[in-house]
């Protein structure tokens, strides 16, 4: 199957002299095939990928569309996230510690607070910040969880010895830790995984609500929409017994059991609306699609190495490895379609998947390129040369420029395959975005900028 590739459209705004680079040329997707003794199956289900064209690089004011950015501000800036009406800074001060403030969009301060050593910024909610000490497994303290109110920026309360997992209708999930050393748990990857426990608790006083154990052997997923953990949808436990279990978020109660035609300990695990694709693991990882309602097996197949499956198109599963990414038909398993050359995914909008990288052995030359990918085909639909992709994000931004120490940075609609130009970055490295409240929010070069939605 072969996709043709379509120039991008460059709107430049007020950005300085800039021209688009070349048309480029056409790109052909990788043939399709079948994968060894099987392959993989699935049905659409709401991806854990962020949607795209949410986000935005930028900096100096000289280059910005007009009005320039609704403010600058530099000082040892590395991170930012927004949520509702607030932007949440990191930033280091004098004595190299670190700090969180949130501030109003305009950039007023609304509150500052130290960060504990190895403490992070993990989400918020529109109450509550999370920040988290997630520690290795065999370190020398347990991971931490400490919640501060969004609006003043008091902490609220602590938890020793858990793990932040997300939040749903006003409760925090949290995976306990007590009595495991470290904040890994021991649940990451052995065929075998330990007895896990869930506690849902209050996000303003940590009060306990509900608690789900999921036995030795079990493995749990938590989705949540759009992939954002601060708005979990849904909660299942696959066990040894065969036994899908769906909880409800707001009492932990078992809503729903199906049960499938396979036991054993369960190495990894997708849901979807209509299948379940389960991994068990072994010298070569096992991996099979069940029929949800009935669990009847559809297919199984064995791989050499596993890597999660998402659903990327009606009917189709995709996943992404050291060759590149596939897809697979839903009824069959058969792989439809690959491309070789790239296995970052940035983004999944309707159909379209946003694919690119630095490179691979297929693609020595490690040029950063952007693709816009049709889930169902394979097909091509744009390609950005000389652009890549934040990480985990469709922003956009060209390689630095070696002579200038600057680039080009925009929001990209991988639809129209359409890049809106915002301005340029001091520093084409180390540069983390977010957006909402009708902003886009960039640290770069130790500098945060805010500019105004395009």
């Amino acid at each position: 199957m072969t996709g043709v590739a379509t120039g991008p459209v460059i709107d430049l705004g007020v950005v300085e002299r800039w021209a688009p680079p070349e048309p480029p040329r056409p790109q052909r997707p990788g043939r399709a095939g079948r994968p060894g003794r099987g392959g993989w199956a699935g049905r659409r289900r709401g991806s854990a990928l962020l949607a795209a064209a949410v986000l935005a690089v930028l900096l100096p004011a000289a280059d910005a569309p007009p009005g320039g950015p609704v403010f600058t501000l530099p000082g040892r800036m590395f991170d930012v996230h927004v949520t509702g009406d607030r932007l949440y800074v990191t930033r280091a001060v004098e004595d190299g510690a670190l700090r969180v403030e949130a501030r109003t969009p305009g950039g007023r301060l609304l509150w500052g607070a130290p960060l504990e050593p190895n403490q992070a910024f993990s989400f918020a909610t529109a109450d509550v910040v999370v920040l988290t000490n997630r520690y290795p497994q065999g370190a020398f303290a347990p991971s931490r969880v400490v919640v501060r109110d969004a609006r003043t920026g008091a902490e609220l309360w602590r938890r020793d010895a858990a793990e932040d997992r997300g939040a749903a209708g006003g409760r925090i999930i949290l995976k306990d830790l007590a009595g495991e050393v470290g904040g890994a748990g021991g649940a990451g990857g052995g065929e075998s995984p330990p007895e896990t426990t869930l506690v849902a608790v209050d996000e303003r006083t940590g009060a306990a609500a509900w608690t789900v154990t999921a036995p030795a052997g079990a493995r749990v997923e938590l989705h949540g929409l759009d992939g954002d953990e601060a708005r979990l949808e849904s909660l299942t436990q696959l066990g040894p017994d065969g036994v899908l279990r769906t909880h409800d978020l707001a009492t932990g109660a078992v809503v729903r059991r199906e049960r499938l035609e396979r036991s054993g300990p369960v190495f990894a695990y997708t849901t979807g609306a209509a299948q379940v694709v389960v991994a068990t693991a072994g010298r070569q990882a096992i991996v099979g699609a069940y029929e949800r309602g009935t669990g009847r097996l559809l297919w199984q197949g064995d791989v050499a190495f596993y890597t999660p499956l998402f659903a990327c198109a009606p009917e189709r599963w995709c996943r992404v490895d050291g060759e590149g990414m596939r897809a697979y038909d839903a009824g069959t398993g058969e792989q439809v379609w690959r491309v070789a050359e790239y296995n970052s995914v940035f983004g999944l909008v309707g159909d379209i998947v946003v694919l690119g990288g630095f490179g691979t052995s297929a693609a020595p030359s490690h040029e950063p390129v952007v693709l816009a990918v049709d889930a169902r085909t394979g097909a091509v639909r744009h390609r950005l040369d000389g652009w890549y992709a934040g990480s985990g994000r469709t922003v956009l931004m060209t390689l630095p420029d070696l002579g200038r120490r600057d680039a080009l940075v925009g929001v990209y609609d991988p639809g129209s395959g359409r890049v809106a130009v915002l301005g340029r970055v001091a520093t084409g490295l180390g540069t983390r975005c977010a957006a909402g409240a009708g902003v886009v929010a960039c640290t770069a070069g130790g500098t945060l900028t805010v500019w105004r939605w395009p």
